[in-house]
């Protein structure tokens, strides 16, 4: 019998040792994963079973305590706290619960008194506090009922303090200021769907109501573009002083990149809730970028044929907001000037030169309300009217050649009118007429 070295049989027990081991180990790893599963598996099913109780007791819920929400006749403060009820169980979606919120309200819930002074203050509270765990899902139901009753709401009341409906509308208008400073940006991402903005940017504008100076700087700071772009206008609106970053959020909204028809169409909406008439802020921050966006060649963009619709859009509403704001404030038409005289030289070349009975085209999308070569000859002209004017101006040589044409070559640039209060008022010496409506079509 050979004889086994002591160093070697060692080994060999060693190795055995570790196999035992080793097995013993998947062995047990084995059972502890199967455990595993199989507790998650009963706590699966366990948690099925509970949903489908928790389904009927839910059904069960809804088919017993909304008769009671919605009876009129019933306690208003009890139908809240069965409303609160069905919210705690999730028997009802946000949206719903919104809805039912509203019968409360055209119950008078909140009173007759001041906002701050209920009542049933304490009714109040809890009533609130259940509308609140509605929140963001049911936001789009908040805001198609603020934009129901803030625009329906009678102009007749005269009585001491706010009306039952005015109370309402500033219920929806605290609901949702506390919801966006509640909520963090991903929980809003509703209010950052150029979808959503193009239907409601109106409402949200409103209700986001009389905020502070500070309010307003932090929203613009928000991922949201909905709070960002209604923060921007309203700090335009309420400040005096220049606003560098609300004003870089509203260029990069009003001239969107990349472009696509629903931020265009958006972009448009935004021009129209731009302010002029209260300060010069918002006016000397975007009328460059505006008259940019209008004069963006027609041969340039011939790759964004799709786009025509929304490029109009944005076009009939950035050249009344230039010529509201050239026409208050004369230094934006100075801002202006070197931009568009070459414009204006260049149109008035192609006039003489174009045959008569020809059509004579224009470089920029047409389409819209105005013809933007028309456009920028208004803001020349009302910038270089009495008191402003300054005879034997570039400005002012240029627009008397171009109404020192013959009026075949007037008529063919849609010019007829502009020539004759052009020559009426040198004649007269009188500034010339500003009419409200702004430009004429174009031809």
């Amino acid at each position: 019998m050979p004889k086994i070295e002591p160093e070697t049989f060692r080994e060999k027990l060693c190795l055995l040792v570790i196999d035992k081991v080793v097995i013993g180990t998947l062995i047990a790893i084995a059972f502890f994963v199967y455990d595993q599963w199989k507790t998650q598996e009963v706590r699966r099913y366990t948690e099925a079973q509970e949903e489908v109780q928790l389904g009927f007791r839910r059904a069960e819920y809804v088919k017993q305590l909304v008769p009671i929400v919605l009876a009129s006749e019933q306690d208003v403060r009890y139908r809240a706290h069965v409303l609160g009820a069905l919210v705690e169980t999730r028997s009802i979606d946000a949206n719903s619960a919104v809805n039912f919120a509203k019968k409360l309200l055209d119950s008078n819930i909140l009173g007759n008194g001041e906002y701050s002074k209920f009542a049933t203050p304490t009714s109040e509270d809890y009533f609130f506090d259940v509308m609140r765990k509605t929140m963001p899902s049911g936001l789009q139901a908040l805001l198609n009922e603020y934009q129901h009753i803030r625009y329906s709401r009678p102009t007749g009341h005269t009585d001491v303090g706010p009306s039952p409906l005015e109370n309402n509308i500033r219920f929806w208008m605290r609901l949702f200021s506390v919801t966006i400073k509640d909520r963090t940006d991903s929980e809003l991402q509703l209010l950052d769907s150029d979808t959503f903005l193009f239907k409601n940017l109106d409402t949200l504008n409103d209700i986001l109501g009389p905020i502070t100076s500070d309010e307003a700087d932090k929203l613009t700071r928000r991922k949201v573009k909905g709070l960002r772009i209604t923060a921007s206008i309203h700090l335009l609106r309420s400040s005096g002083k220049s606003e560098p970053y609300a004003v870089m959020q509203l260029q990069a909204a009003i001239d969107p990149t990349p472009q696509n028809p629903r931020a265009l169409a958006v972009a448009a909406k935004i021009i129209d809730l731009l302010p002029y008439d209260i300060n010069d802020v918002a006016c000397t921050g975007l009328s460059d970028r505006l008259l940019e966006i209008v004069l963006r060649r027609q041969d340039s963009a011939s790759n964004r044929d799709y786009l025509k619709n929304e490029l109009i859009l944005v076009q009939n509403a950035a050249i009344p907001y230039v010529i509201r704001c050239t026409r208050i404030y004369p230094k934006i038409e100075e801002q202006l000037e070197p931009t568009i005289l070459p414009v204006v030289r260049e149109f008035f070349e192609r006039l003489k030169g174009t045959p008569r009975g020809s059509l004579l085209e224009s470089n920029y999308p047409v389409g819209g309300v105005f013809r933007v070569e028309s456009a920028l000859i208004k803001i020349l002209m009302e910038a270089n009217s009495v008191p402003n004017r300054v005879p034997g101006s570039e400005t002012e040589r240029l627009l008397s050649k171009i109404f020192s044409l013959p009026e075949d070559k007037l008529v063919q640039g849609g010019l007829h009118d502009f020539a004759d209060k052009w020559n009426n008022a040198r004649v007269s010496g009188a500034a010339v007429e500003r009419p409200n409506t702004g430009m004429q079509p174009a031809h």
